[in-house]
């Protein structure tokens, strides 16, 4: 239903997250939806279920992200709070390998859990051929301060032959070496308050009982229907056109992890 309309308001990518995006049934249908209308479209799974996902799927994925933690399996459970094996996912990951998408690793860096593996992850991504891109946690909570380390300080330390070439929308910077390898990173715009990149570029949620909301922060959602999308992407984009404040609570949090040392 999304497309379409997302279409006619300039939307040239469509990322489908989760939950795990391999167990929606409409799986099939919202990727053949979106390259019918010639949109880029972008999977965010933990890669369990990929070795037993039929191949004509694949030919409608542009870009696929898997969750990867660690490499060991005590750390990858303590930190996905699940009893999979990072074995089998490598496995799938290899079996992915040989279709055309692109292949990114998301690895949460997280203090005292596996801030020193992080080198070890990235070889096994350079080896075969797979983008990594180390997420900064986003603290939404008191809790999550604990686990907070900033991703800038990351690079600078473990991995200082990189140099910072490129930063583009959502928090994204790419780093490069001497050599030509690239390494990515990803600083959620609102922990900085950056309002107004996140309007100029029209980041909109989706979500499962559709309704748009247009920013992570705010409890604010918009109703929507085949007959009032249009208008309701209209009014999604003003909303995020408009000035908005970050909730006090959040404040604290943010303040409280960026003073972490």
């Amino acid at each position: 239903m999304g497309a379409p309309a997302a279409k006619q308001r300039g939307a040239k990518t469509v990322a489908i997250t989760g939950g795990e995006p391999f167990l929606s049934k409409n799986l099939f249908e919202l990727l053949q939806e979106a390259k019918k209308h010639e949109q880029y479209t972008i999977i965010n799974t933990n890669g369990s279920l990929l070795g037993i996902c039929a191949k004509k799927i694949f030919n409608l994925i542009d870009e696929i992200h898997i969750h990867l933690p660690s490499l060991d399996s005590n750390v990858y459970n303590r930190t996905t709070k699940s009893k999979k094996s990072p074995n089998q996912i490598l496995k799938n990951l290899l079996f992915l390998k040989e279709s055309k998408i692109k292949i990114f690793l998301n690895i949460p860096v997280v203090r005292g859990v596996n801030e020193l593996e992080l080198r070890k992850i990235y070889e096994f991504g350079k080896e075969n051929g797979f983008e990594c891109r180390f997420l900064e946690i986003f603290p939404i909570s008191f809790k999550m301060v604990n686990f907070y380390v900033n991703i800038n300080e990351v690079m600078k330390k473990q991995f200082p032959e990189f140099e910072k070439i490129s930063t583009y929308d959502y928090g994204i910077s790419k780093y490069k070496n001497i050599s030509g390898k690239t390494i990515y990173t990803c600083r959620c715009m609102c922990f900085d308050e950056r309002c107004n990149e996140c309007s100029k570029n029209h980041y909109l949620h989706l979500t499962p009982d559709m309704k748009i909301k247009p920013c992570s922060l705010s409890s604010k959602t918009i109703e929507c229907d085949q007959n009032t999308i249009v208008k309701n992407i209209d009014c999604a984009l003003d909303f995020l056109g408009k000035k908005q404040f970050l909730p006090t609570k959040y404040k604290k949090i943010f303040n409280l992890a960026k003073n972490t040392l």
